[in-house]
Formats: C-alpha cells, structure tokens, sequence
C-alpha cells in the first residue's frame, strides 16, 4: 500500500540537504518493501522487461504558510505500516535536529560577541 508523511518545515531551514536526506532514508527504510512489490506487480501483470510500475519513494515541496511542507510517499506493507512511519518520522526528526544544528554553527561566527574585525 503507498502511505504519505507531511512534515512542516519553517522557512529558515536548509531545505536541500533535510530533502537529499530524507529522500535517502525512505529509499534505503523501504526497499525490501519496494522490491517485493515491484515483483508482486511484475507477477500479477505478467509484464516482460522492466516494469511499467514503480514503488520509488517520492519526496515533494508545497508551499505552506509557514515555510514549506514535505510529502513523502513511500510503499509499504499493511501489517507494517504504523512501524514504518514511526521509524521514518524518527530519522526525519534526527535529519531536521541536524540540519538545524548545521544552520546554526553556519550563523555563529557572523552572530558571535566580541569577535575582532581583523
């Protein structure tokens, strides 16, 4: 089954390194799941060649009030379902914590008190 993840983010987050690592973490989180429907699909369609169908993961931008939404569609397995968001929501966290940290470290110096101008 394909389930969707929103993820709110504010406008002063570096937005390409949290997509780059987030389109990574679902992609490497649901490959088994992926791989098994791709050749569940292969099965039922008879397809020869490479298939029409794809479970790549997706990762979108919307624009939204506060800075932009992240959607991310992935495939996976009902029975695992709720796991797998959990564990996804918790890499994302990790990636936004992390991002967040580098944008600060990156505003420091310009921000810090008592630096010389030499």
């Amino acid at each position: 089954m394909w389930d969707e993840i929103k993820v709110s983010v504010p406008p002063a987050m570096g937005i390409h390194p949290l997509i780059k690592g987030i389109y990574e973490a679902t992609v490497k989180t649901t490959k088994r799941m992926r791989k098994m429907a791709e050749a569940e699909w292969k099965r039922v369609t008879h397809e020869e060649g490479s298939p029409q169908f794809s479970a790549m993961p997706s990762v979108n931008l919307r624009p939204a009030e506060a800075g932009v939404d992240i959607v991310i569609r992935y495939i996976t397995r009902a029975g695992v379902r709720v796991e797998t968001r959990n564990h996804l929501f918790a890499m994302i966290v990790e990636l936004m914590q992390g991002v967040s940290k580098e944008d600060r470290n990156l505003a420091a110096p310009l921000s810090s008190p008592g630096r010389s101008k030499g």
